[in-house]
Protein backbone atom coordinates (compact mmCIF):
# COMPACT_ATOMS: atom_id res chain seq x y z
CA UNK A 1 0.00 0.00 0.00
CA UNK A 2 1.23 3.48 -0.88
CA UNK A 3 2.13 5.61 2.15
CA UNK A 4 -0.22 8.31 3.40
CA UNK A 5 2.47 10.88 2.58
CA UNK A 6 2.73 9.77 -1.04
CA UNK A 7 -1.04 9.59 -1.43
CA UNK A 8 -1.37 13.09 0.05
CA UNK A 9 1.24 14.50 -2.31
CA UNK A 10 -0.60 12.85 -5.21
CA UNK A 11 -3.89 14.45 -4.12
CA UNK A 12 -2.33 17.87 -3.50
CA UNK A 13 -0.61 17.81 -6.90
CA UNK A 14 -4.06 17.86 -8.56
CA UNK A 15 -5.67 20.67 -6.59
CA UNK A 16 -5.57 22.70 -3.39
CA UNK A 17 -7.26 20.68 -0.65
CA UNK A 18 -8.22 21.41 2.94
CA UNK A 19 -6.80 19.46 5.85
CA UNK A 20 -10.26 18.12 6.76
CA UNK A 21 -10.87 16.92 3.18
CA UNK A 22 -7.45 15.31 3.11
CA UNK A 23 -8.14 13.64 6.46
CA UNK A 24 -11.46 12.30 5.17
CA UNK A 25 -9.92 11.02 1.93
CA UNK A 26 -7.09 9.26 3.74
CA UNK A 27 -9.49 7.66 6.24
CA UNK A 28 -11.68 6.40 3.39
CA UNK A 29 -8.60 4.75 1.88
CA UNK A 30 -7.92 2.84 5.09
CA UNK A 31 -5.00 4.72 6.63
CA UNK A 32 -4.81 4.66 10.41
CA UNK A 33 -5.37 7.77 12.53
CA UNK A 34 -1.75 8.05 13.73
CA UNK A 35 -0.31 7.95 10.20
CA UNK A 36 -2.88 10.49 8.98
CA UNK A 37 -2.14 12.91 11.82
CA UNK A 38 1.63 12.62 11.30
CA UNK A 39 1.26 13.11 7.55
CA UNK A 40 -0.93 16.20 7.94
CA UNK A 41 1.52 17.68 10.45
CA UNK A 42 4.43 17.05 8.04
CA UNK A 43 2.50 18.59 5.14
CA UNK A 44 1.79 21.73 7.19
CA UNK A 45 5.43 21.97 8.24
CA UNK A 46 6.61 21.57 4.64
CA UNK A 47 4.13 24.21 3.43
CA UNK A 48 2.30 21.80 1.13
CA UNK A 49 -0.95 22.08 3.06
CA UNK A 50 -2.57 25.33 4.13
CA UNK A 51 -6.19 25.85 5.10
CA UNK A 52 -5.77 29.60 4.65
CA UNK A 53 -4.50 29.11 1.11
CA UNK A 54 -7.43 26.78 0.44
CA UNK A 55 -9.87 29.36 1.88
CA UNK A 56 -8.39 32.10 -0.31
CA UNK A 57 -8.75 29.95 -3.44
CA UNK A 58 -12.30 29.01 -2.48
CA UNK A 59 -13.30 32.62 -1.85
CA UNK A 60 -11.77 33.75 -5.14
CA UNK A 61 -13.61 31.01 -7.00
CA UNK A 62 -17.06 31.75 -5.56
CA UNK A 63 -16.98 35.43 -4.62
CA UNK A 64 -18.47 36.45 -7.98
CA UNK A 65 -21.52 34.21 -7.66
CA UNK A 66 -22.34 33.75 -3.97
CA UNK A 67 -22.93 35.89 -0.92
CA UNK A 68 -20.15 36.30 1.60
CA UNK A 69 -22.33 34.68 4.28
CA UNK A 70 -22.82 31.57 2.17
CA UNK A 71 -19.11 31.36 1.38
CA UNK A 72 -18.24 31.56 5.10
CA UNK A 73 -20.84 28.89 5.97
CA UNK A 74 -19.51 26.58 3.27
CA UNK A 75 -15.94 27.02 4.52
CA UNK A 76 -17.08 26.16 8.05
CA UNK A 77 -18.91 23.09 6.76
CA UNK A 78 -15.68 22.01 5.08
CA UNK A 79 -13.89 22.33 8.40
CA UNK A 80 -12.00 25.46 7.41
CA UNK A 81 -11.68 28.01 10.14
CA UNK A 82 -9.24 30.69 9.03
CA UNK A 83 -8.01 33.06 11.72
CA UNK A 84 -10.28 35.90 10.62
CA UNK A 85 -12.61 34.71 7.84
CA UNK A 86 -14.45 38.03 7.49
CA UNK A 87 -11.13 39.85 7.20
CA UNK A 88 -9.95 37.32 4.59
CA UNK A 89 -13.14 37.87 2.58
CA UNK A 90 -12.79 41.64 2.80
CA UNK A 91 -9.16 41.39 1.70
CA UNK A 92 -10.06 39.38 -1.40
CA UNK A 93 -12.98 41.68 -2.25
CA UNK A 94 -10.56 44.63 -2.09
CA UNK A 95 -7.96 42.83 -4.22
CA UNK A 96 -10.58 42.13 -6.86
CA UNK A 97 -12.20 45.57 -6.49
CA UNK A 98 -15.56 44.00 -5.68
CA UNK A 99 -18.27 44.35 -3.06
CA UNK A 100 -21.11 42.01 -2.24
CA UNK A 101 -23.56 44.64 -3.49
CA UNK A 102 -21.74 44.88 -6.83
CA UNK A 103 -21.76 41.09 -7.15
CA UNK A 104 -25.50 41.02 -6.48
CA UNK A 105 -26.22 43.76 -9.01
CA UNK A 106 -24.05 42.05 -11.61
CA UNK A 107 -25.87 38.75 -11.11
CA UNK A 108 -29.27 40.45 -11.41
CA UNK A 109 -28.25 42.28 -14.57
CA UNK A 110 -26.95 39.07 -16.13
CA UNK A 111 -30.26 37.32 -15.42
CA UNK A 112 -32.26 40.25 -16.82
CA UNK A 113 -30.15 40.50 -19.97
CA UNK A 114 -32.27 39.79 -22.99
CA UNK A 115 -35.56 40.22 -21.13
CA UNK A 116 -37.18 43.43 -22.36
CA UNK A 117 -39.98 43.60 -19.80
CA UNK A 118 -39.57 41.03 -17.02
CA UNK A 119 -42.83 39.91 -15.48
CA UNK A 120 -43.57 38.71 -11.98
CA UNK A 121 -42.66 35.13 -12.89
CA UNK A 122 -39.15 36.08 -14.10
CA UNK A 123 -38.56 38.33 -11.08
CA UNK A 124 -39.61 35.52 -8.70
CA UNK A 125 -37.19 33.16 -10.44
CA UNK A 126 -34.39 35.67 -9.94
CA UNK A 127 -35.31 36.03 -6.24
CA UNK A 128 -35.23 32.25 -5.77
CA UNK A 129 -31.97 31.90 -7.65
CA UNK A 130 -30.28 34.61 -5.56
CA UNK A 131 -31.70 33.30 -2.27
CA UNK A 132 -30.11 29.92 -3.05
CA UNK A 133 -26.80 31.73 -3.44
CA UNK A 134 -27.13 33.11 0.06
CA UNK A 135 -28.20 36.70 -0.51
CA UNK A 136 -30.71 38.21 1.92
CA UNK A 137 -34.25 38.82 0.70
CA UNK A 138 -34.30 42.52 1.57
CA UNK A 139 -30.96 43.08 -0.17
CA UNK A 140 -32.23 41.36 -3.30
CA UNK A 141 -35.48 43.33 -3.18
CA UNK A 142 -33.64 46.65 -2.93
CA UNK A 143 -31.18 45.77 -5.70
CA UNK A 144 -33.91 44.56 -8.07
CA UNK A 145 -35.97 47.66 -7.34
CA UNK A 146 -33.00 49.92 -8.11
CA UNK A 147 -32.13 48.08 -11.31
CA UNK A 148 -35.74 48.03 -12.52
CA UNK A 149 -36.07 51.77 -11.91
CA UNK A 150 -32.85 52.34 -13.92
CA UNK A 151 -34.34 50.42 -16.85
CA UNK A 152 -37.39 52.66 -17.11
Amino acid sequence: MISAWDKSIELLARTEISSSDLDRKLRSRGYDRKEIDETIARLYAAGYLSDERYARAYIRKYSASRSSGRILRELQQKGIRPEAPEQLLEEIYQEEDRTEASVLRSLIRSRLRGIADPGEKEINRIYSWLLRRGFAYHTIRDAISDIMSERV
